[in-house]
């Protein structure tokens, strides 16, 4: 059974840099020890407020919300809560418990079904700490890449560790991800790839294709996807630094 951090009901929206405590370097474990600038490649970054934007980008930023809270595209849409576990959290009163991952979740209409899947599949994972979403209903008609830019830029503001993006190929996805500084994406369709994208790569955003594989492999995926996990002492960990080093140089350049 899943514990959750904190009960956390807030929004977020594009707008102005979080508080300083609740940013962390993008990366589940860290690979460099550089920070981002403030904005995204995009020039927005997350602010945390009390009532929703209506339309536009910064519908996108996802509801967070504990582990063991109901999750979906609108409050009234939510599961079945019969589904799920009765909450262990006091409204209003956080709880505490080691640190895991937060993993964003997201899909267009093309992952909806998949997506609902696994989110109830992360609920029953050991390492995950929050779930966040950034889109993952079927009413939910945004462009794919908008919701892969959301996912993206609360990893790399330090909102969230990673994230499981689900659209028909997953192509798409790691496309419009990978766009964001300091993000790396991989679309991945067997054990060795996930694998390799984590321990090799350090990739903090895993996509899947709907119209690929199948329910029960994207679960047994999603599953060793979450339990790899990268060593920044690893040989690897130079060459992503050369990534790293020609993305902040692109950025000098452009700025």
């Amino acid at each position: 059974m899943l514990r959750a951090s904190r009960a956390m009901t807030n929004r977020w929206t594009f707008g102005t840099v979080p508080p300083a405590e609740t940013r962390r370097e993008p990366g589940y474990p860290n690979d460099v020890n550089t920070p981002l600038p403030p904005a995204t490649e995009h020039g927005a970054v997350l602010r945390q407020c009390s009532v929703p934007h209506e339309s536009g980008t910064a519908a996108t930023a996802s509801r967070i919300r504990p582990t063991n809270a109901t999750v979906g595209p609108q409050p009234e849409a939510a599961v079945d809560v019969k589904a799920r576990p009765p909450s262990r959290t006091t409204p209003g009163r956080a709880t505490s418990m080691p640190a895991g991952l937060r993993v964003v979740v997201g899909s267009d209409r093309a992952g909806a079904a998949y997506c609902t899947v696994l989110v109830d599949h992360l609920h029953d994972q050991p390492r995950v700490q929050q779930i966040i979403t950034t889109g993952t209903g079927e009413g939910d008609v945004r462009p794919y890449p908008e919701i892969a830019l959301a996912a993206a830029q609360l990893i790399g503001v330090g909102l969230a560790d990673r994230a499981l993006l689900v659209c028909h190929t997953g192509v798409g996805m790691a496309i419009a991800a990978n766009k964001v500084t300091g993000i790396r994406a991989a679309t991945a369709h067997d054990p060795l790839s996930v694998e390799h994208a984590v321990t090799h790569n350090n990739a903090q955003v895993l996509c899947l294709g709907a119209g690929v594989i199948g329910l029960a492999l994207a679960q047994q995926l999603t599953k060793s996807w979450l339990n790899h996990s990268f060593d920044p002492a690893s040989r690897a960990a130079a060459r992503i630094a050369l990534i790293t080093d020609a993305e902040h140089r692109r950025r000098s350049a452009l700025y």
